[in-house]
């Protein structure tokens, strides 16, 4: 399925739901959302609902059990609830020849599902005794393609009682759907085509793998960041605030330690509160320390699959952290100098661009032996991404402009403090620039995969 028909329907639910919301008295709200969920999830995967049900049930009822449990069954609990996602991750379905377990946003509630049930046991959450409100917030709609993932309370406090229908709601949600669709629609699409134009042959060797893991690093920021404000926007039509998964300008951190403090701040923050601090209690050292953050790194990148090139990619942001605690301890943005961030920017970008051609590589092997090899792009290789990134410039610099003065506010709250008339130019802009050079390509989301 195509991600435009995914959309299609997204937005249908989105209207749908909106319609029968609207019906309802507020503290029973919530249900239009559980139906909708269902019902979307159930159109896109068919009879495989029945795995997001069953794992819904264990959850609740282990939910409700899980403070009367000794350690050691409670370790079982959790091993038992992360098989559906070892099961995909180990490629197990392949066995069977039936990929059972390809359900949209696997990780998504597999990782909520343990947050739940680990936040019950450290008692910062009470075990929820409505199955209904459980499975809602496992499988809530607009988290299907991208996620992010968030704490129990934190979503289901405001379907309990904020979901409200109210102007301000559909201005900021449109807001942030507007300024995605811009992203995705320009941005993301011919970054999307120079990465994969490098795809198209095996002769690229040299200087050329960086530069492709240069337009996959925009790409995949792009891409995946646009999808995040098109489901807040959707999420904030109903009153419901999602959390950001990147920060505003994260592409220019200056150095990895930054970098990693505004990328895929949910699953980091996941492992953070999870993984890491879990064990980090027991570190008796800063060696150990070291130790316990190069693992986290690991197993953030062993999520993505179990291959050689996310485990050297994981490796390798894991040391870079490392080291880079260890002699460069960067200041804050508001304290460098323009030519200091220039200068730790391109630092970041070059090795950033080295790493994701890794992390796109099919053959580590293969890789390495290539990248040792002369580069050997021709004038046809140039004259095709000059053509390209020349459209990328101005939408490009449009959203690099709007993100730097919006600093850490959200898009949408930073275009709202805008005057009438700015906040309606803004709009026109990315219109136009969507109708001149959006293009028709469709493109998946490349975290579908995980």
């Amino acid at each position: 399925m195509q991600v435009d028909v995914q959309y299609i329907l997204v937005f249908i639910t989105t209207i749908l739901t909106l319609v029968f919301v609207s019906f309802l008295p507020k503290e029973k709200r919530w249900i239009a959302l559980l139906i909708a969920s269902t019902l979307l999830y159930w159109a896109m995967v068919s009879n495989l609902m029945c795995v997001i049900l069953l794992f819904s049930i264990y959850v609740f009822l282990c939910g409700l059990n899980i403070l009367r449990f000794s350690p050691n069954v409670y370790r079982i609990v959790i091993v038992l609830a992360l098989v559906p996602l070892l099961f995909l991750k180990l490629e197990l379905h392949n066995l069977l020849n039936r990929n059972i377990l390809g359900v949209l946003g696997i990780s998504y509630f597999t990782f909520n599902g343990l947050s739940y049930l680990i936040d019950i046991r450290r008692k910062y959450i009470q075990p929820d005794r409505n199955y209904w409100m459980v499975l809602l917030y496992l499988i809530y709609y607009p988290h299907i393609f991208a996620g992010p993932l968030h704490k129990y309370k934190t979503l289901t406090t405001q379907f309990k009682n904020e979901i409200e229908l109210k102007s301000l709601n559909f201005s900021l949600g449109f807001r942030l759907i507007l300024w995605g669709v811009f992203k995705q629609s320009i941005i993301a699409k011919y970054f999307s085509v120079l990465y994969e134009y490098f795809n198209t042959s095996d002769k690229y060797s040299g200087f050329a793998l960086p530069l492709q893991g240069f337009f996959f690093f925009f790409y995949l920021y792009t891409i995946f960041s646009s999808y995040i404000e098109i489901i807040q926007g959707i999420s904030q039509l109903f009153n419901i605030q999602t959390a950001s998964n990147f920060q505003n300008r994260v592409y220019a951190s200056v150095s990895r330690q930054e970098f990693w403090k505004g990328w895929h701040m949910a699953l980091n923050n996941w492992f953070r509160d999870y993984f890491f601090f879990a064990f980090v209690k027991y570190a008796k050292n800063k060696t150990a320390v070291n130790c316990l953050l190069f693992f986290t790194f690991l197993l953030i990148a062993l999520w993505h699959g179990l291959t050689k090139q996310y485990f050297i990619w994981g490796i390798l942001n894991g040391l870079w952290i490392i080291l880079e605690k260890k002699v460069y301890n960067p200041q804050k943005s508001g304290e460098r100098s323009r030519v200091s961030r220039v200068l730790g920017m391109s630092y970041h970008l070059i090795i950033a661009s080295f790493i994701a051609s890794i992390f796109i590589s099919e053959d580590i092997t293969t890789y390495f032996s290539t990248l040792s090899s002369k580069t050997n792009l021709n004038n046809t290789d140039f004259t095709f991404i000059i053509n390209h990134v020349k459209y990328l410039c101005i939408p490009f610099f449009l959203m690099d402009y709007h993100y730097r003065k919006a600093k850490n506010e959200r898009i949408d709250v930073y275009i709202g403090k805008k005057t009438l008339f700015h906040r309606w130019f803004l709009y026109f802009q990315l219109i136009i620039l969507i109708l001149i050079f959006g293009i028709d390509s469709n493109i998946l989301n490349y975290y579908y995969r995980f």
